[in-house]
């Protein structure tokens, strides 16, 4: 049932945010889910990849609404450091090619505002957030945006001296009053 109702609410989503910060060409990129690679046969999950692959084509998000297929960065167990193909299979190398596919993506979609940047700031994690990840996501594709887009990075110039929780699960207005 969830998944029917995908590609309506992702396409809410991005309209909410537009509208929240008042920015109604805002770029989204969206990447295809992992599972099982180019060999995924299970019908839930071929569904969640049609549906965020749809999203992109409305009529209204094209052109600053990218989607970013990712079955090709699929590598196999053998190749790989575990067999967990949910998150595929824990592999670096897909994960960079990810990665930098999405980051062009976001050169794509985000070209105008862009090419008004004199530098790109990606958004910082807690240190505490920082050292249990081990890296951040958000500094990671900074630096492929600058690469890509011929631009300076700041990896450092913000620094996050709140510690907040997860946003994963809050309300829209338990996240607004987490950022508080």
């Amino acid at each position: 049932a969830f998944n029917d109702e995908y590609e309506k609410n992702m396409a809410n989503f991005i309209r909410d945010v537009r509208k929240d910060l008042g920015a109604p060409k805002l770029p989204f990129v969206i990447a295809e889910t992992g599972m099982t690679g180019p060999d995924e046969k299970h019908p839930r999950a071929l569904s969640l990849m049609k549906a965020q692959a749809a999203v992109a084509e409305h009529e209204e998000f094209k052109g600053n609404v990218a989607f970013v297929g990712t079955k090709v960065f699929w590598r196999d167990q053998s190749v790989s450091p575990s067999g967990q193909g949910y998150h595929w299979n824990t592999n670096a190398e897909t994960y960079y090619l990810i990665g930098d596919a999405m980051g062009r993506a976001m050169v794509r979609a985000g070209r105008e505002l862009i090419a008004d940047a004199d530098l790109i700031v990606p958004v910082p994690l807690h240190l505490f957030r920082l050292w249990s990840r081990r890296f951040n996501q958000a500094a990671c594709l900074a630096r492929i945006i600058a690469e890509h887009a011929e631009k300076p990075v700041l990896a450092e110039g913000l620094h996050r001296i709140k510690r907040t929780k997860p946003q994963v699960g809050l309300s829209r207005a338990e996240r607004a009053d987490n950022l508080n």
